[in-house]
């Protein structure tokens, strides 16, 4: 092919950073209108924040694919874009974090080096364009060779697709997304460095996914963190179908498709401000590069692993037992290639994850003396009894840790479900197709779906000893729907009765998509977002609705003076609060104020001296009391305020059916 005209070329390099730097110009000349106020502006930011992960996504994969290209990898074109997208993503997120540990982030340092980067991977744009082009061209043609099946499932994903959508371009109002996923980035850019939060404990761990959203706050767009989680959750799709395909068969990629959409709180979590599907996303990738090193043994590939890992680790603690698992495979891979190969390639791998992955862990080293603050290891600020009434809340999750328990747990997890839960957790269980993945070898091809049915147990049981969180299981979900494929297929593919067996196999993969739709249509219905989106009801007012603290927050905002501080009490949701609101994280803080239940005033006294002026109690200590306060220190804190404190040294302030905000007022005596 002729090569294009050299200013062509100029233009292609520099027609992305032109266009971030038209956004920023854009968002400068138009902000995003204010919380309390209505019209049509609404939508123009919804486009806005649309406009701005779609540029970053094609930076990101832009950027993907050209290390995929330097690295010579080859696999199918989705393939080619699930491993780019992921790896750009990441790449531009340590980017992003790298001006945080320079002490230079700042709305315009990210616009830079957002531009610098596009101008950097333009070359590679027209084929990315083209790609899409392509798509949309041979889309009616690839149509028509759909089964029915396929086509009910791609219907059911597109309307889960745009119901998701829809929750995802509301203002952010999920617990944890305002408690650290946005709330420390946030901090970050106000600060202009990485800050070292310990009373905000979770904003300490690895933040890859979070330094993405900087970039969107630094625009005033925190709706773009939600778009950015969504193409995390789109992306886990996207591999579970293609590795199915590789590993099963052509039809395969749709019944795994089915069961991993059939996990009913999928599309509402991937609407969130969260980073789970980002983590998730990454850990999976770097099992799915593994099974194409083990299938064309190219050391690339592993090179490709290596850095899934890395950013897996750079996401959640919880990745560095996988990532351990994965390292296992590499070594049991290549034992029969000599040691020296074994021991190259395990280092290569473990190499790679370790170093992409440290920063983190070395930044907690360093700020907090703690790798995996605040866990294992007592620092000044977190004391081995602080960490220890951290643990008992992560360990009340699940129905205990008995053997017994352990044998019954995929039980439990369908028919006990909200005791697995964080989040909705009336549909929070596993997909009603995940048990067929028992059969996988009914389908087997070679030895690879038994490497894939080592590393879902490996994973699972690791889960198993841990905090049994369901949403801590979404790397299991996509091994799970690519084993789970395997029965179906060969059931579709029954030489006996080929009719009933594609039947059998279609009604099956309709009846696990139908919790989800059922759950996300609810959702919807109970979470309406429309009216928000189109500029027919103000942020204010649909967060007074879905936030339980946000009129206390207004209050405290608008009526306290700037020197107040208002500790909160078991809510940690700080994102819509100023420099007065003193979120709790750990949802523990006045069980450690008022242990050993001290005289008031004195309690008063240590509470002053520390700046805290006021107090929000929030019914959330009823919630926790309930399902997750295995040793009562949350009760006995609880009780000790409502019938001691407060009555002594407590004036009421503001009041609603969730928060209270008092002041203490018994200094003196």
């Amino acid at each position: 092919m002729p090569n294009r005209p050299r200013s062509r070329d100029v233009w292609v390099h520099l027609g992305m950073a032109g266009l971030v730097l038209a956004l920023a110009g854009f968002r400068v000349l138009v902000p995003e209108r204010s919380l309390d106020r209505v019209g049509p502006q609404a939508l123009v930011d919804a486009l806005f924040a649309l406009v701005l992960a779609g540029v970053v996504c094609l930076v990101a994969i832009a950027l993907g694919r050209k290390v995929l290209a330097r690295l010579h990898l080859q696999g199918s074109t989705l393939e080619m874009v699930f491993f780019a997208l992921p790896l750009g993503l990441g790449l531009l997120a340590y980017a992003f974090a790298a001006l945080a540990f320079l002490h230079i982030l700042s709305p315009l340092s990210l616009i830079l080096t957002l531009s610098a980067l596009a101008v950097l991977v333009g070359g590679e744009l027209p084929s990315v364009f083209a790609l899409i082009r392509r798509w949309l061209r041979d889309l009616p043609a690839a149509s028509k060779q759909l089964r029915p099946t396929h086509v009910a499932v791609m219907l059911a994903l597109g309307l889960l697709f745009v119901m998701a959508l829809s929750q995802a371009l509301a203002p952010p109002w999920d617990y944890d997304g305002l408690m650290y996923h946005l709330f420390a980035p946030k901090l970050f850019l106000s600060a202009g460095r990485m800050l070292p939060l310990p009373d905000t404990w979770q904003a300490n761990g690895p933040l890859t996914t979070e330094m993405l959203f900087t970039f969107g706050l630094a625009f005033g767009s925190d709706v773009f963190a939600k778009l950015v989680h969504l193409s995390f959750g789109l992306l886990l799709a996207a591999g579970t179908f293609a590795m199915a395909r590789r590993m099963i068969g052509k039809g395969a990629g749709w019944f795994a498709l089915a069961a991993l959409a059939g996990v009913p709180l999928l599309p509402s979590l991937a609407s969130l401000a969260y980073a789970d599907l980002a983590w998730a996303t990454f850990q999976f990738a770097s099992m799915y590069a593994l099974v194409l090193w083990r299938e064309s043994r190219q050391t690339e590939w592993l090179v490709a692993a290596g850095a899934m890992a890395g950013f897996a680790l750079g996401s959640k603690y919880l990745a560095l037992g996988a990532v351990a698992v994965l390292l296992l495979i590499v070594i049991w891979d290549s034992r029969k290639l000599g040691m020296r190969r074994t021991a190259g390639n395990g280092l290569l791998f473990g190499f790679i994850a370790a170093v992409i992955g440290s920063p983190w862990y070395v930044k907690n080293w360093i700020l907090l003396g703690n790798p995996v603050f605040p866990f294992y290891f007592p620092t000044a600020t977190w004391t081995r009894a602080r960490i220890d009434l951290l643990m008992a809340y992560l360990s009340s999750f699940g129905v205990g840790h008995g053997w017994g328990d352990f044998l019954l747990l995929p039980w439990n997890l369908y028919f006990r479900n909200e005791n697995f839960g964080t989040y909705m957790r009336v549909a929070d269980y596993p997909s009603i197709l995940f048990p067929l993945a028992l059969a996988y070898r009914l389908r087997s091809r070679g030895r690879g779906l038994d490497a894939v049915g080592f590393v879902t147990l490996a994973w699972s049981l690791m889960w198993a000893f841990g905090s049994q969180q369901s949403r801590f299981l979404l790397p299991v979900f996509p091994l799970l729907g690519v084993l789970a494929s395997a029965p179906l297929v060969a059931l579709a593919e029954s030489l006996t009765w080929p009719r009933v067996g594609r039947l059998a196999a279609s009604m099956l993969a309709a009846l696990s998509l139908t919790p989800t739709l059922v759950f996300s249509g609810l959702f919807a219905y109970f979470i309406p977002t429309a009216p928000v989106v189109l500029g027919m009801e103000s942020k204010s007012d649909f967060l007074k609705e879905r936030v339980t603290g946000y009129r206390a927050m207004q209050y405290i905002q608008t009526t306290l003076p700037r020197e107040a501080r208002v500790l909160m009490m078991w809510d940690g949701q700080g994102y819509y609060c100023d420099e007065r609101c003193l979120p709790d994280a750990e949802q523990a803080q006045w069980v450690r104020w008022s242990r050993g239940s001290p005289v008031p005033a004195a309690l008063a006294r240590q509470l002053r001296a520390a700046g805290i002026t006021h107090l929000l109690y929030s019914n959330d200590a009823i919630v926790i009391i309930e399902d997750h306060d295995p040793t009562g220190a949350h009760r006995r804190a609880e009780e000790y305020f409502r019938e001691v404190f407060a009555p002594a040294c407590a004036r009421p302030m503001y009041g609603d059916e969730w928060v209270s905000v008092v002041e203490i007022t018994c200094v003196g005596t």
